[in-house]
């Protein structure tokens, strides 16, 4: 009895398990610098006009900026996703200062209290979206942040634009990011969380 071919397969098995091994690590580093590449640089942004302005929690600078984007009316109404349940619309209202009237909040502005991460802050914009029949949202959230984001959003509301301003943290140091642990270390778990996404839509 030959064991040739046997020992074939196993050794062409072998080879290929190797070649792998040795390219696995090569392609998860070609994805992490796709995503990078993809994480909004600090800059002059230029708001889109739109139906809303989305802001997404969680974040410094995030809730100011989607206030300040309403005043401008860049979009007729606002959307917090996210926000603590202990958190009511007066309170909220105090955080937005001078920057948008009393008029303008009351009539305008609406919390979601629903949101625990990010796939939650789509889930609640989503139906919010669907509901008030918007078509074009002003997504607010840090840039870190926005790739993942609009993935989650985009899957849920393919028909609706999605116009990223992001909001550029001073602890997120994009310029040499790879010289900067914590930037660096946020970036990769970034990564990975939307890895995650892709996976779970991939599987569903």
């Amino acid at each position: 009895m030959t064991t040739g071919a046997p020992q074939a397969r196993i050794s062409s098995f072998r080879r290929t398990f190797v070649v792998l091994l040795v390219l696995a690590p090569v392609v998860w580093a070609a994805g992490f610098l796709r995503f990078v590449d993809q994480v909004p640089r600090p800059g002059p942004v230029q708001a889109a006009q739109a139906d809303a302005v989305v802001v997404l929690t969680g974040g410094s600078g995030r809730l100011e900026a989607g206030f300040e984007l309403l005043s401008d009316r860049r979009a007729e109404r606002l959307f917090v996703s996210g926000v603590n349940a202990r958190v009511t619309k007066q309170q909220m209202r105090s955080r937005a200062g001078q920057t948008v009237t009393n008029t303008l909040f009351a009539c305008c502005v609406e919390l979601g209290h629903e949101a625990k991460d990010t796939l939650g802050n789509a889930t609640e914009t989503a139906a919010w979206v669907r509901k008030n029949e918007v078509r074009s949202i002003l997504l607010v959230t840090s840039n870190y942040h926005m790739p993942r984001s609009r993935f989650e959003l985009s899957l849920l509301l393919p028909d609706v634009v999605i116009h990223p301003f992001p909001v550029f943290a001073e602890r997120v140091e994009m310029d040499r990011w790879w010289r900067h642990p914590e930037t660096l270390q946020l970036l990769w778990t970034e990564f990975h969380k939307t890895l995650l996404s892709s996976l779970r839509e991939l599987l569903s």
